[in-house]
């Protein structure tokens, strides 16, 4: 809850911070990593080594992939990776609507760190001897559904929501609706607990008070995994619960942040005074009654300017300090998040990107590993599932023909783990329109302008007006399909007369030229304002290095 409160400053809600956060720097490290790590929609690749199999594999890709779609899969992964970044991400799949009841269809759920519990006696979660969530549900709907037990729920009450937990402490959603208020809602809900134990691979649903008996008892009938998948960053020995990203960023960024607002005090304390000396009242009054640009007469010594006050010199240097410090823990922020060159030189700014994000990287890979097991759930339950009846439209490659799966029971054979089947998520990182170009222009230069012969000897032809389409649907250059009119072959009178790929002219000529660009960096800004707010005179290295001169 602190670190919530931090991350949205003063201005969210009641519940937020009582000082202001001018340098919202967790704020800015979480929408960057968002981003990074969950860009767009999962898809799934499902592979297998068994060639008589491959036919099964591609009709239960495509199964899957709708089915992703359906149950907003992306929102769940996004919810889960922001809960990790804070504290842990916790997805539950089930066979289970989110209102208790059989919809012949898996769901994949959120589960937020206020509604779990687990088993903290243990040292990993593979070992836990229980875990579970809770959740609301009408209250009349739970007395009158027949999938719990009548003697069990002849007791219940509808919940008070007043945004706390069972132990008196806030829940996250006190940010926005203010603490100790009451929630107004439609109907009456009562607050219900699934709890999972791994050992007899069972599924209880209780009520707050335990010493109730259980209002329904399932013998769970999913993969070996268990419903609940939990994501973390940063593993610590003995400890189910992971160090989340924030649990690091988060000092620095109230430490700079307090730098920062003293700053401001003290920049909105400066003051600028004229002072006149004895037998200068004369003047002092017409300087008063002048106005921005008057010439007025002065008869004795005039009238002196001073200023009080004004940001302390050496508190911008440190706070600009912490704020390149934070850059630097959080993975170098800027050179992930696009935010500015970092380095001199575009080659150097490159290795800097790319070194930045090797940790990204394997924050992404868990992500993806995370991602992969809720596939594999999903997978499992539509599988197994006896009801389920899906048509899913797809292209038969070489043609401009379609076809239909029909999914359903009689359409599988066997058990799911015969299969085996490889479950491999993948397009959940962004590719924006101008990466697009760039993949399509390296797969035109590596794949196919050197086997172009080849290609053709097999058939193969490049639709150019379709590529240039491309070109210019990637590039926001809609002019380009202005600029040729394509007639369907030659001009009479005129053959085509065929180029080698990468051959220029005979008379062709190129010219290369290097050209130094002044620029700025984010990091030669920084210590250059360290300098010169510690009353320092930076030398020209490092004029330049705020200057940025790319050579």
């Amino acid at each position: 809850m602190e670190a919530l409160r931090s991350f949205v400053g003063k201005y969210y809600g009641e519940s937020g911070t009582r000082s202001k956060m001018p340098v919202n720097l967790l704020e800015m490290a979480v929408a960057v990593y968002s981003i990074y790590l969950i860009a767009d929609s999962p898809r799934f690749l499902i592979t297998t080594p068994l060639t008589t199999l491959k036919p099964t594999a591609f009709e239960l890709e495509r199964v899957i992939n709708q089915l992703a779609r359906a149950i907003d899969l992306e929102s769940t992964l996004r919810a889960a990776v922001l809960d990790a970044l804070f504290s842990v991400g916790i997805v539950k799949v089930s066979f289970d609507a989110p209102d208790g009841q059989e919809n012949g269809a898996p769901q994949a759920t959120t589960v937020h760190l206020d509604d779990w519990v687990h088993d903290s006696a243990a040292r990993e979660f593979s070992s836990i001897e229980f875990c579970g969530n809770k959740y609301q549900l009408p209250y009349d709907y739970v007395m009158s559904s027949g999938l719990y037990k009548p003697a069990a729920k002849k007791d219940l009450r509808p919940s008070d929501d007043k945004g706390i937990n069972e132990d008196g402490d806030q829940r996250s959603e006190t940010l926005s609706m203010g603490e100790g208020q009451q929630m107004d809602r439609l109907e009456e809900y009562v607050d219900l607990w699934d709890i999972w134990i791994p050992r007899d691979r069972q599924l209880i649903t209780v009520e707050l008070d335990t010493d109730k008996p259980p209002l329904r008892v399932v013998e769970y009938q999913g993969p070996d995994s268990g419903p609940y998948h939990l994501l973390g960053f940063q593993d610590v020995p003995g400890n189910v619960m992971p160090l989340p990203p924030v649990a690091v960023w988060r000092d620095l960024h109230e430490a700079t942040n307090h730098v920062w607002n003293k700053l401001i005090r003290q920049a909105q304390r400066q003051k600028t005074l004229g002072v006149a000396g004895p037998g200068a009242g004369d003047d002092a009054q017409r300087a008063i009654d002048a106005q921005d640009g008057d010439v007025i007469k002065i008869d004795g010594q005039g009238i002196q300017e001073i200023r009080v006050g004004g940001p302390d010199q050496q508190n911008m240097g440190f706070g600009s300090m912490l704020r390149d410090l934070f850059g630097y823990m959080a993975g170098n922020i800027d050179s992930l998040g696009g935010l500015g060159p970092q380095a001199d030189t575009f080659g150097q700014d490159k290795l800097l990107a790319a070194n930045a994000s090797k940790r990204a990287e394997a924050m992404q890979k868990r992500v993806s590993s995370f991602t992969r097991a809720i596939g594999h759930n999903i997978a499992w339950y539509v599988w197994y599932d006896e009801f389920m009846e899906l048509s899913v439209p797809f292209d038969i490659p070489r043609t401009n023909l379609g076809g239909t799966i029909q999914w359903n029971h009689a359409s599988k054979s066997g058990k799911f783990v015969e299969y085996n089947f490889d479950i491999e998520p993948y397009s959940m990182v962004h590719q924006s329109p101008s990466d697009r170009l760039q993949t399509l222009s390296t797969v035109l230069q590596q794949f196919i302008a050197p086997f172009q012969q080849q290609l053709q000897a097999q058939g193969a032809e490049i639709d150019f007006e379709k590529l240039l389409k491309l070109v210019a649907k990637y590039s926001a250059f809609d002019d380009l399909n202005e600029l040729l009119t394509f007639t369907g072959g030659p001009l009479q009178g005129e053959e085509s007369m065929p180029r080698q790929p990468g051959k220029l002219g005979a008379n062709s000529t190129r010219t290369y030229e290097r050209v130094s660009r002044p620029g700025r960096t984010n990091r030669g800004m920084a210590q250059t304002m360290m300098q010169l707010a510690m009353g320092g005179k930076p030398q020209g290295s490092e004029m330049a290095a705020a200057m940025g001169v790319t050579r």
